[in-house]
This record gives C-alpha cells, sequence and structure tokens, in this order.
C-alpha cells in the first residue's frame, strides 16, 4: 500500500523562532521542534548573555548587539526567507517586537511563548500591550496563571494552548518508586541527609525574581 506524500499547501513553510536568549531548555525545545518541522526552522536570540552568559549558542544565531542593527537584520530575515510561521519569546523585548509587527506585514503566523502572569502596565502601555496581543495569532503560556493574565487582556481562549515549563514529575515519581524506602534511605545517607529531615529541592539561577527566599 502507498501513501501519498502531503500536498505542498499542506506544509506550513520554513519558521523562524526569535527568542531571548540560548538558555538549554530554550536550545532543546528549539532543536526538538526543528527535528518534527517538515521544512526549514530558523533561530535567532535577541542576546547570548540577558540572565546569565550562556554559551550553547552558535554566534550567528544571535543578534546583533545594537538595536538598529538588530532590526535589520531581523528585517532581512523575514524578507529572504518568508517564514509562515514565527515562534516569539513574549512581546518584551524590541526585537521580537519587531518580529511580530514585521511578521503580521509579511503574512506570517505569530505563536508567542509567555510566563507573564502580572503586568504593571497602565494607560498608553497597557492598550499598546492590548494592540500587540491581538496581533499574535496562538499562545503557549507556561501554566494557568499565565493562560488566565492572557484571558484578562482579551485574547480568545480558542487561541491559548497552555504548556508546562516545570520538571517532569511524574518521571521523578516513578523513580522514586523503583527505588522502594531501602533505596531512598540510601541516598539519603549517602548525601549526609538524616533519614527524618525534610528535604526541599531548588532548580534554578539564585536570582531574586526565582524566589528562593520565600521557598526558603
Amino acid at each position: 500500500m502507498s501513501v501519498k506524500p502531503p500536498c505542498p499547501e499542506t506544509r506550513p513553510g520554513p519558521a523562524l523562532a526569535v527568542l531571548i536568549e540560548p538558555a538549554p531548555y530554550m536550545v532543546a525545545m528549539t532543536a526538538a521542534l526543528a527535528a518534527r518541522w517538515p521544512t526549514d526552522l530558523t533561530v535567532r536570540y535577541v542576546s547570548a548573555a540577558v540572565t546569565q552568559n550562556w554559551a550553547d549558542a552558535p554566534p550567528e544565531t544571535v543578534l546583533p548587539a545594537r538595536r538598529l542593527s538588530a532590526l535589520v537584520s531581523l528585517w532581512r530575515e523575514i524578507r529572504s526567507t518568508r517564514p509562515k510561521v514565527i515562534f516569539v519569546a513574549g512581546w518584551a523585548h524590541v526585537p521580537v517586537l519587531a518580529a511580530i509587527v514585521l511578521g503580521k506585514l509579511s503574512g506570517a503566523r505569530i505563536i508567542a511563548l509567555s510566563d507573564t502572569w502580572i503586568s504593571p502596565a497602565r494607560g498608553i502601555r497597557a492598550i499598546l500591550k492590548r494592540r500587540i496581543l491581538a496581533m499574535i495569532d496562538g499562545f503557549c503560556p507556561a501554566g494557568q496563571r499565565a493562560a488566565d493574565y492572557l484571558r484578562d487582556q482579551g485574547v480568545p481562549p480558542e487561541k491559548i494552548v497552555p504548556g508546562r515549563m516545570s520538571s517532569d514529575t511524574t518521571a521523578i515519581a516513578r523513580h522514586i518508586r523503583t527505588l522502594g524506602p531501602e533505596g531512598r534511605q540510601e541516598m539519603r545517607a549517602r548525601l549526609g541527609i538524616a533519614a527524618d529531615a525534610p528535604v526541599l529541592m531548588f532548580l534554578g539561577r539564585l536570582a531574586r525574581e526565582k524566589g528562593l527566599d520565600l521557598l526558603l
């Protein structure tokens, strides 16, 4: 039995991802997306060091440091590759905003990843933000609070597909079950943790916005 290849019209066409920085999870995410995307996926980062100095991104994937040069580079990228879909990380950085506007002008669909769940924007800024959000075709918020925020901003529910930017707790729980009580006690002994001591684990940057003080 032969299977006909998909019609060219059904293929999504080339895609562009404009992200903030090459944090390991972003690099892994785009690599997984590129492996599944049927056509070319180009990745561009605003900077290699927004929150810290990441070394995982090839230099050619990072936009120029000067804002005007970054915008010109994006304009040339979109003009030459004509992406059908543009993935963006939020809407707070100028190059990302430019990718949204230029993408819409070129006819691309815009998909935004977001972990924003609260915003201090008021007045004109709040109005402009709603205008920008209205230009985006689909959202992948990182959890329920971010999804609720988008709905509060007037984003139709059908445009929102919540994602999960968290650890795979199901896999962790499954591994713990395989250890059994003896294995867990052996691990505590190896790490110098008392058998009855409560244990908290934090994985992230030692930065105020991560809320480690609240955890403690």
